[in-house]
């Protein structure tokens, strides 16, 4: 581990003291689709599709992404599930992307596989992979990539019935290809001629008080549980903690130029479910947060951020077994944390940005007995759109 955050660190050293200076070349903002076969050491074969939303930083050097699983279909046709879930990564392209031909790329992976045999559990657990590659780029900025990636530790314990469990081989190997199309809205803005507009906005908010304003966010988040549900621990046939779940994530906040800083309201819905032998759950969650962050630093146009949240999540969780009687509570629960991530900000002037934001949270103060839902959990949200609604013209 000691070997690989250092490798890490002196790949981000490297990108730091070798790349360009123009920074409204800093970052690009893509979309794309990929198609998966995955296999390996496991009996069972899958084609996947996925759906792909990143972003290259450090004049396309570096690419953090997130892929979002749009189908899986197994080959044998067996009665089993599997897919690798949603995937969060990191390449490092050392020679950017060229159309004079492949460029080379390494990376890791943060998986969420999950499985489920018949009428068995969604087994649901994080795993860490490699991946490496090839790229081409064409056209107006499109690229075509040639990849594969080998996911670690594939063992899995699951719950073959209420009372037996098996252990199982997943499929460990993947071979993808993938599109991408490039968005950078940015680059133009070196010119001396842009520069110039950009001095006039920032004189004219300056001037009318909207260097400080008011902001409108809309992203797409994935809730991590990372401590087990108390109401879940009872039964020993499905897992204590409830599968990845994808949820909007939407707030209103307020931008503090002199300080660069902000605060917003967070309102996130999320529904976690599963159901095995017999035994159905459902937990809805809606969390309003109050949340205070401070940008550290500026480089190049990006912006990263710490903060705090505080609030409240109201949990409605129902537990069905056969014929036994329902169990079902209504309740709330206070929730704090940390908040972090990092804006995509190349002037002081943007109409709307590109956010990161990441959440570790612990609710706790429930009053909840037969129906206790609450727990630590993580929030990714990789991409929202952050609209300063007073700059828009």
């Amino acid at each position: 581990m000691r070997k690989f955050l250092a490798t890490l660190l002196s790949i981000f050293i490297s990108v730091w003291l070798f790349a360009q200076k123009d920074k409204y070349k800093f970052a690009q903002t893509y979309i794309g689709a990929q198609a998966d076969w995955i296999g390996g050491s496991s009996e069972y074969e899958f084609v996947a599709g996925r759906f792909l939303i990143g972003g290259t930083h450090f004049w396309q050097k570096a690419d953090f992404y997130i892929s979002i699983p749009l189908f899986t279909s197994g080959v044998s046709g067996d009665e089993q599930h599997y897919s690798e879930g949603v995937i969060t990564g990191f390449r490092y392209l050392p020679f950017g992307l060229s159309r004079k031909g492949p460029r080379p790329y390494v990376g890791v992976q943060w998986l969420t596989p999950e499985l489920r045999m018949g009428e068995g559990p969604l087994f649901e657990t994080s795993r860490f992979g490699i991946e490496t590659g090839l790229n081409i780029a064409f056209g107006k900025l499109y690229t075509l990539e040639l990849s594969f990636h080998q996911v670690f530790n594939n063992e899995i314990d699951y719950a073959i019935s209420r009372e037996s469990r098996k252990q199982l081989d997943a499929p460990e190997f993947g071979l993808t290809i993938g599109l991408k199309k490039y968005f950078d809205m940015t680059s133009n803005l070196s010119s001396d001629e842009a520069q110039a507009h950009i001095k006039r906005r920032y004189d004219g908010f300056a001037e009318a008080g909207k260097l400080s304003t008011w902001s409108v966010a809309i992203g797409l988040s994935a809730n991590v549980a990372v401590s087990d549900v108390p109401v879940l621990e009872q039964y020993e046939f499905i897992p204590d903690r409830p599968p990845l779940a994808l949820h909007p994530d939407l707030a209103l906040g307020f931008y503090l130029h002199k300080i660069d800083a902000g605060v917003r309201a967070a309102w996130r819905p999320i529904h976690l479910s599963d159901q095995a032998y017999g035994l159905d759950y459902s937990i809805r969650q809606h969390r309003l947060a109050l949340e205070g962050f401070k940008f550290l630093i500026d480089y190049k146009g990006f912006v990263p951020f710490v903060g705090f949240s505080v609030g409240n999540d109201f949990i409605g969780a129902a537990v069905s077994d056969g014929e036994l009687p329902e169990i079902k509570e209504t309740y709330s629960a206070f929730s704090y944390g940390v908040t972090f991530g990092w804006d995509i900000r190349p002037t002081d002037t943007e109409a709307w940005v590109l956010r990161t934001n990441l959440r570790y949270l612990i609710q706790t103060g429930t009053n909840a007995e037969s129906a206790n839902a609450s727990g630590n959990n993580l929030e990714i949200n990789f991409i929202q759109m952050v609209i300063y609604p007073e700059r828009w013209n």
